[in-house]
């Protein structure tokens, strides 16, 4: 289920009243809850460390699009179109999994297949830039947000994430963690949002 409320203390309340049932143990072997969200129940999780209300709470991620998700997502809306493992890992590097992205690398192959792929970074950036659009009001935002653009490392990933324009990042999906267990790292989720991220902060993008 996903929680249903926008004020936070309606959140923290039913967020209480989840963990007391599981607590209790004529339920705990027998109730499982499953919730779906993002920033704020994240929030509910690790924000007050071992007094979160859902600090017991197990955290399962969506996994990232992987091949057979190409192939499939190809078979339902873009029927016929030929694809093999080279180029499918060629649209996942593209896009960086993200699926709106991915969605357009698939159009774009079969509107335009003669199109070099050198050229779909450029293309895709029209649709990455929505994550970095609340950030041209703040200047200091702006200062820190041109750095790291500079950037491909973003630092270590953490629970929660400290910095907030990373944490709004990752959650505007811009962001992907790579790598294992204590070795898990930020990046830019592919070329298409650095490039989105740059003609935003130079204001080169006249819907702004």
């Amino acid at each position: 289920m996903t929680p249903p409320f926008p004020v936070p203390s309606l959140r923290e309340n039913l967020a209480g009243m989840l963990r007391s049932l599981s607590d209790e143990s004529r339920y705990c072997q027998r109730l499982h809850i499953i919730l779906c969200g993002g920033e704020e129940l994240e929030k509910l999780k690790y924000e007050k460390g071992d007094l979160s209300l859902l600090n017991h709470a197990t955290v399962e991620h969506w996994p990232e699009f992987g091949r057979d998700e190409v192939y499939a997502l190809r078979d339902d809306r873009f029927k016929g179109l030929p694809l093999d493992d080279a180029l499918v890992d060629d649209l996942l590097m593209m896009s960086g999994g993200h699926p709106q992205l991915l969605n357009e690398c698939l159009t774009l192959q079969q509107q335009q297949p003669n199109l070099p792929l050198k050229d779909y970074p450029e293309i895709l950036s029209q649709s990455a830039q929505a994550p970095f659009i609340p950030f041209t009001q703040d200047e200091s935002a702006k200062q820190q947000l041109s750095e790291l653009l500079q950037q491909e490392d973003l630092g270590k990933f953490t629970h929660p994430i400290y910095s907030n324009l990373l944490r709004q990042l990752y959650w505007k999906n811009a962001l992907v963690v790579r790598g294992e267990n204590w070795h898990k790292r930020l990046f830019w989720r592919c070329d298409a949002f650095v490039i989105a991220g740059k003609k935003i902060m130079e204001g080169e993008n006249d819907d702004v």
